[in-house]
């Protein structure tokens, strides 16, 4: 056993012991579950490991959380629990995506695997390790704007920052400026962003329509 699998097999035990302190998995079946993540582990640090073992990995990692998840809501019904083994395997599930970007970083494939993944967790994943993704992404596919246009589209419908937008925006376009696409979609958010400035100060009735222009250019401009 390499030293490497070894260490992460020790980082199982707290989960697995109180997954059985909390009587959500018998010992028979942490010990099923120990072999299992073993045999992966072995698999991920040999030299022959493929794409399709991070994926079977992470596929067996999602059937274990679902259980868990169904055993927890049956089980401690209303009983609130904060232990190690309530956020282990959802943090797993991401390492291991980690783990097969870096060692397979040509797949897009699973980097959209691993965005979808860490975007549906909601309140668990934080905005700056999606921003990191994103960035670790795009430092190695630089001239995909697909992937600028997706960074920016989150930036800006899931987290209304037009700030950051317009960044990724201007930084694929140092990339990439002679890529017609990737201009049309800035042009579009710089449109829409200037419409919805001038339609949210007519619906307020706050200020005439010579003050809402000049309100607007401020807000474009601290907005840069």
């Amino acid at each position: 056993m390499s030293s490497k699998t070894r260490y992460y097999l020790e980082q199982f035990i707290p989960e697995l012991d109180d997954l059985v302190d909390k009587g959500i998995f018998t010992k028979n079946e942490v010990s099923t579950i120990m072999k299992k993540r073993t045999n992966f582990e072995h698999r991920l640090n040999s030299r022959g490991s493929s794409i399709n073992d991070y994926i079977k990995y992470i596929q067996y990692e999602s059937n274990v959380e679902k259980l868990r998840l169904k055993r927890v809501r049956r089980i401690l019904q209303s009983n609130k629990s904060n232990s190690v083994s309530d956020f282990s395997i959802s943090q797993r599930i991401g390492f291991i995506y980690q783990r097969g970007t870096n060692k397979f970083p040509q797949d897009l494939k699973f980097w959209a695997m691993y965005l979808n993944y860490m975007k549906n967790r909601g309140v668990s994943t934080s905005y700056k390790k999606i921003h990191t993704v994103y960035y670790n992404l795009l430092k190695l596919h630089p001239n995909n704007v697909d992937i600028w246009i997706s960074c920016a589209k989150y930036e800006y419908e899931t987290h209304a920052n037009f700030k950051s937008c317009r960044t990724v925006f201007q930084n694929g376009l140092r990339f990439n400026p002679d890529v017609s696409k990737l201009w049309f979609e800035y042009v579009k958010f710089e449109l829409n962003f200037i419409t919805k400035l001038i339609n949210r100060r007519k619906v307020m009735n706050l200020i005439n329509e010579r003050e809402q222009e000049l309100d607007m250019l401020q807000e474009v401009e601290e907005n840069k």
